[in-house]
């Protein structure tokens, strides 16, 4: 992580070098120019790094450019004060403007884009997202040779929660199980929400062993937060690891979900038994 905060903080550090310098080089070429103005060609430097960089890169670059073009426009002329004044703070304007356009649509595009990829409900990746994401993960297993794996999760007696509760306390519970997913899977690890109320998480470089050993704690996690809550269900998580990574995420997903759902089954019949005995239901996580 502090790796990533370095490196970024260094391509940051490069745009805007780049960016200054260009400034300058079109600064310099305005001003050997004089019959051809060249003031279009700041905004390309401010442009650049309003979009690729955010509002301060740009709103600098405008700064920059001001004093730039205005010295080598009037810097060598006869101008009145005022035409001094107007041609440098309409440029002012004018850079400064671009910059902030720029960085409002970008963060506005930013913005939806996010909406488009992530639950809004938990903030989890949504169905599209996760798909998308999870090629990238097994075609980069795929090259290194390394093994993965796939937990699905599912909530029983979701719906009861909804009918007795209400929706409300439905979204709470759902908001509940995202943080236990975030708190015990790794950085490394794709958690999502495919929909409703049915969870999956991608293990990237997880063999068989390990993938049982996380799925043991999701489980213990998730009938922890479910107790804290006081709510009346229960997890049924499939599971389906691969040495050889399958050929398509589709494949994976089929395989753990039929999995949940014989584990569903299993444990459906246990309860009906058990409560045939007690009258009380268990309140476990069933996985396999």
């Amino acid at each position: 992580m502090v790796s990533g905060r370095v490196t970024g903080r260094l391509q940051v550090f490069l745009w805007c070098a780049v960016g200054m310098l260009l400034l300058g080089a079109i600064g310099l070429l305005d001003h050997h120019t004089p019959k051809l103005s060249l003031s279009i060609f700041y905004l390309i430097p401010i442009s650049v790094l309003s979009w690729r960089v955010g509002r301060g890169a740009g709103l600098l670059a405008a700064l920059v450019a001001t004093p730039v073009s205005y010295f080598a426009l009037v810097a060598e002329r006869d101008y009145d004060l005022f035409y001094r004044l107007w041609n440098g703070g309409s440029r002012l304007v004018i850079f400064a403007g671009a910059a902030l356009l720029l960085a409002n649509l970008r963060e506005v595009l930013e913005r939806e884009r996010h909406r488009a990829a992530f639950d809004a409900l938990t903030t989890l990746p949504n169905r599209r997202a996760f798909f998308e994401a999870a090629e990238a993960h097994l075609k980069a297993a795929r090259r290194q040779g390394k093994p993965v794996a796939l937990a699905y999760i599912d909530v029983d007696g979701f719906k009861g929660v909804n009918d007795v509760r209400g929706h409300a306390a439905g979204d709470e519970l759902l908001k509940e199980v995202a943080r236990s997913l975030r708190e015990v899977t790794r950085t490394h690890d794709l958690c999502a929400r495919l929909g409703g109320d049915e969870f999956v998480v991608l293990m990237a470089d997880a063999n068989a062993a390990a993938a049982e050993r996380l799925v043991a704690r999701i489980g213990a996690a998730l009938t922890e937060g479910a107790k804290r809550g006081d709510w009346p269900v229960s997890f049924s998580i499939g599971m389906a690891a691969f040495d050889e990574v399958p050929l398509d995420i589709e494949e994976l997903v089929h395989i753990a979900d039929a999995r949940m759902y014989e584990i569903k089954n299993k444990g459906a019949a246990e309860r009906r038994s058990e409560s045939r005995v007690d009258g009380v239901p268990p309140s476990r996580p069933t996985m396999g």
